[in-house]
């Protein structure tokens, strides 16, 4: 990138007037860059001062402004990855690894289901009860704390291993004591069971309360170039996969990306995906009939009114003029009466609450032009 990092990231803060705010975030991240270049140079000094070029290296590679282009390029281009926890395949599977697994960490997962919201733990009952009552304690259970192994809400506690609560934390051994030993392993496989399980990458679900999906930045040489578009024809999804043949080609397995054509793709028309993340739809969770699409990880703008889209990608640096935003501005600007010739970026300052009167003596307006705030 050719504009320092912290004058890019602070752009949309001071196109929104807030320049106490932006004038923070450009000191943060300067100071950010410069510590960062000179830890690196503190590693990398004696293998690159031993030629007697150290010094050009110092002031070439690890100034605060070149090292901070070189870390916004990177923020400006990486794409998120999200990925499921590799731990779900012990927890939840059926071979004997994972059953193994599940005895020898039982008590662990039972504290992680209590602290997550998945498992209530009732009273302790005695010994004798549990080793005479069996599978009437087993239906009491069910019957004060829901049926075993219900899914509850969770959503009072913020869900997750490590919600905070009124009262202290239980330690495994705490949780052990809540239930009968003999229905400890039978307490995990019927939690497992009820538990609900989405394949889709960026869709929470049950399992992700016990053991949280691993989340990432990662740079794609390809993806990384594509351009946006507020209306892609392309999307990406994530794949994982295992070691093996991969489009003709040996690979150790992994997260790969794959780029999906989400419409009809005319011969030379330019691949672009969106960078505005709205997420999953309120529904798509809940959606059954989704074919291998559920792997899909939506970038989509879809729902955004022009102002908000190009709010999002002011922080890119760039105005958005892709062709649905010409469509909908002129719609928009079809309800004023007067006309400005302004430059498209500065009627979208006035959007904000700005007026162009300077602008338009510039531009020999007839009258000055003024723009309502957006919203």
């Amino acid at each position: 990138m050719s504009t320092d990092w912290w004058e890019v990231a602070a752009a949309p803060l001071r196109a929104a007037g807030e320049a106490k705010e932006a004038d923070g975030l450009h000191v943060t991240l300067r100071r950010l860059c410069e510590e960062s270049a000179a830890l690196l140079w503190s590693a990398l000094e004696e293998e690159l001062s031993r030629d007697g070029g150290g010094r050009i290296w110092r002031e070439k590679i690890f100034d605060a402004t070149f090292w901070g282009r070189i870390v916004g390029a990177f923020e400006l281009n990486a794409i998120g990855v999200r990925v499921k926890n590799p731990l779900r395949r012990l927890l939840a599977g059926e071979d004997a690894e994972s059953r193994e697994f599940r005895e020898r960490r039982r008590a662990e997962i039972l504290a992680c289901a209590v602290r997550a919201g998945l498992l209530h733990g009732g009273e302790e009952g005695s010994e004798e009860d549990s080793e005479e009552g069996g599978e009437e304690s087993n239906e009491e259970d069910s019957e004060e704390d829901g049926e075993e192994g219900s899914v509850v809400d969770g959503e009072e506690d913020g869900g997750g291993c490590e919600g905070d609560h009124a009262h202290s934390e239980p330690t495994p051994e705490d949780i052990l004591e809540m239930f009968p030993s003999h229905l400890q392993n039978a307490q995990i496989s019927s939690l497992l069971s009820s538990l609900r399980r989405d394949p889709r990458p960026h869709v929470p679900d049950d399992l992700d309360l016990l053991f949280p999906p691993l989340d990432g930045m990662a740079l794609f040489a390809t993806a990384c170039k594509m351009n946006h578009d507020c209306d892609p024809n392309v999307m990406v999804r994530y794949v994982v996969l295992e070691s093996g043949d991969f489009y003709g080609k040996e690979d150790d397995g992994g997260v790969v990306l794959e780029a999906v054509a989400i419409r009809e793709v005319a011969e030379g028309e330019e691949l672009c995906i969106s960078y505005i993340d709205e997420g999953p739809g309120e529904d798509d969770s809940d959606d059954e009939d989704e074919d291998d699409d559920e792997n899909d990880r939506h970038s989509s703008s879809q729902g955004m009114p022009l102002g908000e889209r190009r709010a999002h990608l002011f922080h890119y640096g760039f105005y958005c003029n892709c062709r649905r935003c010409k469509e909908e501005e002129g719609k928009e600007e079809s309800g004023h009466n007067d006309k400005c010739p302004c430059p498209p970026l500065i009627r979208w300052s006035l959007r904000q609450g700005h007026d162009d009167e300077d602008c338009c003596k510039e531009n020999d307006c007839e009258s000055p032009f003024h723009c309502t705030p957006a919203g």
